[in-house]
């Protein structure tokens, strides 16, 4: 099932948000956030990218990966990140989780 959900995710999320008449930048986001190839031009789905490999290397989400090395990845080279704001980029998700924890 998982394997499924994997596959079919980003071309069903890119038909729904037609479908919504959302614009074409934040479908194609949902298209191609897991494509095999990077297009470094198209700055929303490498950030997308990135903040999934982050989430990987948190265990958040269905893959965790914590032996990911975010300042390794093309996306963090394309946007031209170094290792503080990657830090500070993992650290978003985690308060976000912590603070959604709360309203449990």
């Amino acid at each position: 099932m998982t394997e499924i959900l994997e596959a079919m995710h980003p071309a069903m999320g890119y038909r729904l948000m037609c479908s919504w008449e959302l614009p074409e930048q934040y479908a194609r986001v949902a298209q191609d956030h897991h494509s095999a190839d990077l297009n470094e031009g198209d700055v929303l789905v490498v950030i997308t990218r990135l903040l999934d490999i982050a989430c990987q290397r948190l265990g958040i989400g269905q893959r965790a990966d914590p032996d990911i090395v975010l300042a390794a990845t093309p996306e963090a080279r394309a946007l031209g990140l170094k290792d503080i704001a990657l830090a500070e980029l993992e650290i978003m998700p985690e308060d976000t989780l912590a603070a959604a924890e709360t309203l449990r």
